[in-house]
């Protein structure tokens, strides 16, 4: 795993309750999938710093949530 998709699971379980509570096992893959998706997503841009792009996806993937 690399540093950028460490960083995406560590945040994405701040942000989503659902995957924090998975078993590492379940979570791993499910990491990697979400990363696919936030780096086509419009929210990976150049211009912006990694952690930043990160967040700004996941706060609006989960609304609800309130973590930084």
């Amino acid at each position: 795993m690399t540093y950028e998709k460490y960083l995406f699971a560590q945040l994405l379980a701040l942000y989503s309750p659902d995957f924090a509570n998975l078993e590492y096992d379940y979570q791993y893959p499910e990491a990697i999938l979400m990363y696919k998706e936030f780096e086509q997503s419009p929210f990976n841009i150049d211009n912006l710093g990694f952690y930043e792009c990160i967040i700004n996806y996941l706060q609006n993937k989960h609304p609800h949530t309130n973590n930084q």
